[in-house]
């Protein structure tokens, strides 16, 4: 795999996870963060894809290294749910949560009934665009 390969597929991994988290969680964006009152909802699901984002060339130099390269494409769409989700439980428990008395189990329900579709449309969308582009090579 070539650095074009790496960094043309950790750039739509960004483009997805960012895109994926704000069109999921954007009916939350109005609300005030208990992290940080200042803080824009588009400055926290940014620098969440962009800390996220950092470990996609790791796996697929590992990947390569190892011989797995079949896998690197399911391992990537994998990770983008994972991070996803967790992104968007992120954004809901500063928003939403932390003002009122909801439980673990309630979030958790809670982000997968907000963002369940479109963790699924944005996972099918990045696993086709990966297979057009061939980044599995």
């Amino acid at each position: 795999m070539s650095i074009k390969h790496y960094i043309t597929t950790t750039v739509i991994f960004f483009v997805f996870l960012f895109a994926t988290s704000c069109l999921s969680m954007l009916s939350f964006s109005d609300e005030v963060s208990s992290s940080c009152m200042d803080c824009s909802y588009w400055s926290e699901v940014l620098s969440y894809s962009a800390t996220c984002t950092i470990i996609i060339p790791v796996i697929l130099f590992a990947a390569n290294k190892l011989n797995f390269k079949k896998l690197a494409i399911p391992v990537v769409v994998i990770l983008f749910l994972i991070f996803t989700f967790l992104g968007n439980l992120s954004v809901f428990s500063d928003r939403v949560s932390a003002w009122s008395s909801y439980s673990t189990q309630d979030e958790i329900f809670a982000v997968l009934s907000a963002s369940g579709l479109y963790l699924i449309i944005g996972g099918l969308l990045l696993f086709g665009t990966l297979k057009i582009f061939k980044l599995n090579r």
